[in-house]
């Protein structure tokens, strides 16, 4: 075997997926050619920019193409230059996260002793000419003018197919539900590794750019069938910048709301977050640093009906930070670190007791202390080996705790107590419940030019672990119905599990010709589920995904493209199935006939729920992951140099979910419609879109992004999340899980919107003042009527086919954002100014989520009984106007 040979093969090895290697970084591609169309070899390729550490060289080959790895994201110059042709200079050129930046065919004219330089200037709309992802990428200069939230996860939902929800979900994008959703900062993999239903919390002052895959990505992205959420912060520079900020809003700025029955009084809330960030050198071209921190305060007064308002107050500590080290001419270090720690004082009763008593003897169970978020790090290491080949090695750690417990001393030791007789709550809090998630990734990669082909392989290994511990506060939940009958509820929960999942792929993207280019790839992930034991109770081997994808420039290069894609995707198991599943867990309710609270009180019977000695589910045979199958073509096209004109459809098939079936009052996991639960239909979800994009970039005072998406959402199994009964309890979904919810359960899914139209963008009035919008147009979602099951407890019947019993009204939302420059009034080296946001202007606060539940039981004949007297009533509307303001100071 040749060396050569032995030399790919082992960068194929030891390679990863660059959803890491360039997944925080851009590339920079062209080809220089004489005036003739004869390409020009050995031209000299230079870069430059605030965002790079010294200068970035690389030369053409023998067909003239030139690239350019692992770019930070920025405005670069670039010069090229040959002893024979004129140089050429191209100013403001853009990198984008993710993307690959051509400059197109560059034809370079003979010197002429008497001629200068040729400069190009100006950015423009990009057409990535190598790849056939269906998404969008924001940078900072775009949504800073923007009336978004404070959270960059709001930012998402300016996009075509991203959709807030209104079910409890955030984000959907394209037909999925928001734990469907992937999402990293800085390369770390920083979705919520239990539930999947969140992300770390950073402001957008952090953020430099946010990238969004909504579909058609390549082998080397995977592990989710909703959207990548791809976020870099800032970096420092050769020269020092600085920001502080502040925002604020109270009820005094809002209307008043319109409240749905799931809604709690609020009398009086405020809202405000201060800020700061520092970055520069430590060593010229060297060594970087950046520093950032946001400190935000949410304060309402909630309503305790019957009881007046109590204060519930969260402070959130956002903060970031990145050194950035070039260690060697073509080596470089990153270290990065961030998080969110939350602590909530909230008003609220643990989750198990229902409703609200007539009289408390004091407020301890209404009084929880609610500690989330954690803080994360990555070391990345990347080296450039001549011009072709690039390699990387990425450390992560990601951190994060959720803790709920009473927020007293006698929330803390009581136990709860609710007097049945006089409906009378008392006693503490009634529990704690403490879950200790972690995520250890280790990933190493390399990128190969050979010749027209782009070679990538890979492998990373992900150790997701989580420790719960949940108790009732001895001696359990009491409840007392009579002088003399008592009943006790106690569990305790003290797990610990892991999901280790590896990952490979291999792929190779073609440069058939000048025009077109081929990516054809497949990708592997394993999943090994390891309960509480340490041994692996399942496994799942069989996540083969091939990709395969084209590419088309017709006309002028890097003005057109035509594009289409298939690939199956698989979803990663978050640990919460491995935690319900693979773990000892102990429940009871006991019997007493004398107050539990007394020591000499003994139970009169005990019925054992489930006992920490119960055997773990056996290992399914054959398991399948949660995959579906995607297909997706394109057009886009520049013109005027400034404008941007795409056209897209997308079709995605589910094959298969991952869940739970229930016959005879017993659980069973597996793949609906298969084994186990062959009495279960088998899954089927079917979207399918048409998305129309236009959008300016540069060239005036006007930038804007429209459009309109022509979607339907078909099947009977919604994702992840429940949104039927709006939980977040991934792979149990409570609407599938009985035979008798078959019937009528195929139609219309819940966050099925025919028509979205959005728009936003800005307008710059003059020398300081900028007006930015966006504005939305969405249709309802479907109804339902559901009517009680045998199991009872959130599982429901279709009543009549899914989907077919109306729809929400039509809602629309408008957001302004005015920006008043200050720069100059103190020194012109500070840019200042002040920000007035109006949000849900006009708001018509229409219902948003309705009450679908019209009878909740169902007698010994299978009669539906007990009617629901809020059916068709709204649980939500659309939030009223708001005001908000913010001033920013930087330098």
């Amino acid at each position: 075997m040749s060396r050569r040979l032995l030399l790919m093969l082992l960068i194929f090895i030891l390679s990863v997926s660059s959803v890491w290697a360039q997944g925080v970084t851009g590339n920079l591609e062209g080809r220089v050619l004489e005036l003739e169309g004869e390409p020009i070899a050995e031209a000299n390729i230079a870069m430059e920019g605030s965002h790079l550490q010294g200068i970035r060289l690389t030369n053409t080959d023998e067909q003239g193409y030139f690239r350019l790895l692992a770019l930070p994201v920025g405005s670069y110059t670039v010069k090229i230059q040959h002893t024979a042709f004129q140089e050429m200079f191209f100013h403001n050129v853009t990198v984008h996260l993710g993307k690959t930046t051509t400059l197109g065919e560059i034809r370079l004219k003979l010197k002429v002793m008497e001629e200068h330089e040729v400069i190009v200037t100006g950015e423009r709309p990009l057409i990535d000419p190598i790849t056939t992802t269906v998404g969008v990428n924001l940078q900072a200069t775009n949504y800073e003018v923007l009336p978004t939230g404070r959270d960059f996860r709001s930012i998402i939902s300016l996009l075509p197919q991203a959709n807030s929800s209104f079910f409890g979900d955030k984000t959907n994008i394209a037909g999925s539900t928001g734990l469907e959703n992937c999402y990293f900062i800085d390369g770390v993999h920083s979705t919520d590794p239990y539930y999947a239903k969140t992300s770390t919390n950073l402001p957008y002052n952090f953020v430099k750019e946010i990238e969004v895959k909504q579909g058609g990505y390549e082998a080397e992205y995977g592990r989710a069938l909703g959207g990548i959420v791809n976020v870099i912060t800032y970096s420092g520079g050769n020269e020092f910048h600085g920001n502080v900020f502040g925002f604020f809003t109270n009820n005094r700025l809002a209307s008043e709301p319109r409240l749905g029955f799931l809604d709690a009084k609020v009398d009086a809330f405020s809202t405000y977050d201060v800020g700061f960030s520092l970055g520069g050198p430590i060593v010229r071209d060297k060594l970087w640093f950046f520093a950032a921190y946001n400190k935000g305060f949410e304060n309402q007064d909630i309503e305790l009906p019957g009881f007046g308002f109590h204060a519930d107050k969260k402070v959130i500590h956002m903060f970031a930070g990145k050194l950035t080290w070039q260690a060697a001419e073509n080596t470089n270090l990153v270290f990065s670190m961030f998080g969110d720690p939350i602590t909530h004082h909230r008003i609220g009763s643990y989750p198990l007791p229902s409703g609200v008593p007539s009289y408390l003897e004091d407020f301890d169970p209404f009084k929880g202390l609610q500690e989330e978020g954690g803080i994360n790090f990555s070391l990345q290491a990347r080296s450039l080996i001549g011009h072709n080949l690039l390699l990387e090695a990425f450390f992560a750690r990601y951190n994060r705790k959720e803790i709920l417990k009473g927020d007293t001393e006698t929330g803390r030791t009581e136990p709860f107590f609710a007097d049945f007789t006089t409906n009378t709550w008392s006693g503490g809090f009634g529990g704690q419940d403490s879950y200790r998630i972690t995520r250890t990734s280790a990933k190493f990669s390399a990128t190969l030019f050979l010749g027209d082909h782009l070679l990538k392989a890979g492998i990373d290994y992900e150790d997701n672990h989580n420790n719960t511990f949940s108790e009732t506060t001895s001696p359990g939940f009491i409840e007392k119905y009579g002088d003399h009958e008592y009943s006790v509820l106690y569990w305790l929960a003290d797990t610990e599990v892991h999901n280790r999942i590896p990952s490979v792929f291999l792929q190779d993207s073609w440069l058939v010709t000048k025009r077109l280019r081929l990516n054809l790839g497949v990708r592997w992930d394993g999943q090994y589920l390891i309960g509480s034991d340490g041994k692996t109770a399942q496994s799942i081997t069989n996540q083969f995904q091939p990709r395969a994808g084209f590419t088309f420039q017709p006309g002028e290069l890097g003005t057109q493209k035509i594009f289409g894609s298939y690939g199956r995707f698989y979803q990663q198991l978050p640990l919460m199935y491995s935690d319900w599943n693979y773990a000892p867990y102990e429940e009871y309710l006991e019997i007493y006939s004398e107050d539990p609270r007394d020591p000499a009180s003994v139970p009169i019977s005990r019925i054992v729920i489930f006992s920490p000695d119960d055997p773990y589910f056996p290992e399914v045979k054959d398991l399948e992951g949660e995959h579906f199958d995607e297909f997706i073509v394109g057009y886009e096209r520049i013109f005027a140099d400034h404008f941007k004109l795409g056209i897209k459809g997308i079709y995605r098939t589910l094959r298969q979910a991952v869940g739970y079936g229930i016959k005879n009052n017993d659980f069973f996991p597996g793949n609906p419609g298969k084994g186990d639960l062959s009495f279960l239909p088998k899954p089927k979800r079917n979207y399918t879109a048409l998305e129309v994009t236009f959008e300016k970039i540069g060239g005036g005072k006007l930038d804007f992004h429209a459009s309109y998406v022509l979607s339907r959402n078909y099947g009977n199994y919604a994702g992840l999340y429940s949104s039927d009964q709006r939980d977040a309890k991934p792979n149990c979904y409570f609407s599938l899980q009985l035979e008798e919810q078959a019937q009528n359960s195929t139609g219309l899914l819940p966050n099925d919107r025919p028509h979205v139209f959005k728009l936003f963008g800005s307008y710059r009035i003059g020398s300081r003042l900028t007006l930015g919008t966006f504005f939305t147009w969405q249709t309802g979602t479907p109804l339902n009527e559901f009517g009680g099951t045998s199991f009872g407890f959130w599982r429901y019947s279709f009543l009549v086919k899914r989907g077919s019993a109306g729809r929400t009204p039509s809602i629309w939302d408008l957001n302004l954002r005015l920006t008043y420059n200050l720069d100059g009034f103190w020194s012109s080296k500070f840019k200042n100014r002040i920000i007035l946001d109006i949000l849900h202007v006009g708001s018509a606060r229409n219902a948003v989520d309705i009450d679908q539940i019209r009878f909740q039981d169902i007698d010994s004949e299978g009669n539906q009984i007990l009617p629901n007297p809020n059916y068709g009533n709204a649980m939500r509307y659309q939030p009223p106007m708001t005001v908000r303001l913010g001033i920013e100071f930087g330098f």
